[in-house]
């Protein structure tokens, strides 16, 4: 019964940003709202944009209480667990590391079991066990060996485990301005040497002129 009450959610037509709107603004988090994120091809840049939003702006709906009991962290461990069943849900590809990177150390776990899980293994998590239990794809088999694991799969499960750290950010540029010298010298440093080593040469040879005089 459970299963055919999630295919037929599934099936159903969702709104993305409606159904995170509910995840994260509710306080009990809507069964459907995790179901309809982890199905939408959409989803993705839905959660992760709200993942990049200011905290303040994670749930503008909540009362006054609501935030105070609630608070930005849930708000963003929902939203995070939304975002790891979306991967899970199309783990056909390379996972994005990035998209990796934004989970926390438990969902990492959950994505990586869940990968197994959906070829066939039991969880031996109970808590992940039970996410599971809500889709129709989970379908334990005693005999499920690692052995059915594709690489793509081996490969997600290790970025999964460990992802890849972020590249550095690109170099700043800085525009090359005239910089200005506190010693008084004009705004081309070698205009400015150049005249210093004339006014010495100059000096020099004055004096050498008013001694042969004398």
């Amino acid at each position: 019964m459970m299963l055919l009450l999630v295919a037929l959610v599934l099936a159903e037509p969702c709104d993305p940003a409606e159904a995170l709107v509910a995840l994260r603004d509710t306080p009990d988090a809507a069964r459907e709202s995790y179901l309809c994120l982890a199905a939408h091809d959409g989803a993705r840049d839905v959660l992760v944009a709200a993942l990049e939003a200011p905290d303040q702006e994670v749930a503008p709906n909540l009362t006054e209480a609501q935030r105070v009991a609630q608070g930005p962290e849930m708000a963003r461990a929902r939203t995070t667990r939304a975002l790891t069943l979306w991967l899970l849900h199309h783990d056909t590809v390379a996972f994005d590391a990035a998209d990796v990177r934004r989970l926390n150390p438990a969902d990492r776990r959950l994505l990586a079991d869940g990968i197994r899980a959906r070829r066939g293994r039991r969880s031996p998590a109970p808590a992940h066990d039970a996410v599971f239990s809500n889709f129709s794809w989970y379908q334990p088999d005693p005999k499920y060996t690692d052995a059915r694991l594709a690489p793509l799969d081996r490969a997600n499960i290790s970025v999964a485990d460990k992802p890849p750290p972020a590249p550095p950010p690109p170099p700043t540029i800085v525009d090359e301005l005239p910089a200005e010298h506190p010693e008084g010298r004009g705004c081309d440093g070698k205009m400015a040497s150049s005249g210093a080593i004339l006014a010495v040469g100059a000096a020099l040879l004055f004096g050498a002129l008013y001694a042969s005089r004398k």
